[in-house]
This record gives structure tokens, C-alpha cells and sequence, in this order.
């Protein structure tokens, strides 16, 4: 499910607030829910590794749109003070498209 305006980006389970917006450039208030939470007795092999709780990620991210690729870069914080701990990401894609559009 996706949805954006000249405000608010949602991808699940992600949200945007849009700070500045260009054609090519987006500084953006992020945040992402981080489902994966485990509990060492559900398998085998995380015997031995503490429980790690679901959490809310919230921080900023630039996206760069560009002729070559799409780049987007976010550093998020755990907001729940489930992990302790901040993620660094970096994504580069880009679209293709086959036949005609009718």
C-alpha cells in the first residue's frame, strides 16, 4: 500500500513528512515500524541471544531522483529504546520499463 502527496509519503511500514521537495530532491522526517522481533525460544538457533523486541525507527532521509538511478539515504534512531541502537541505509534503484503505455 502506497500513497504520497506534496506532504506526507506512506509506504508501509514506512511514513514521510516531506521538509523541503524539489523535482530532483527531497529532505524528508522518517518514520518506519521494524516488525522483527524475536524471542530466543522461537527457534533453535537464537538459543543463547536476548529477546529483541518490535520498535519504531524515526529520523530524516534525503532522496535524490536523478536520469542514472534514484538514491535515498535515511539514519534512524530507535525511538522505543528497544535495541539501544541507530541504522544507516542506502538505496539505489531505478525503473524500468517494457512495452507501450496505453
Amino acid at each position: 500500500m502506497t500513497y504520497e502527496n506534496r506532504w506526507v509519503s506512506l509506504a508501509v511500514p514506512r511514513v514521510d513528512f516531506k521538509l523541503y521537495t524539489t523535482e530532483t530532491l527531497s529532505l524528508r522526517l522518517r518514520a518506519r515500524y521494524d516488525g522483527e522481533g524475536y524471542d530466543p525460544d522461537d527457534s533453535s538457533f537464537l538459543t543463547g541471544l536476548d529477546k529483541r523486541e518490535s520498535s519504531i525507527w524515526v529520523g530524516g532521509a534525503f532522496v535524490w531522483k536523478n536520469d542514472i538511478a534514484n538514491v535515498s539515504i535515511e539514519a534512524l534512531i530507535d525511538s522505543m529504546g528497544n535495541s539501544q541502537g541507530a541504522r544507516v541505509g542506502l538505496q539505489v534503484d531505478r525503473r524500468f520499463e517494457f512495452g507501450s503505455s496505453a
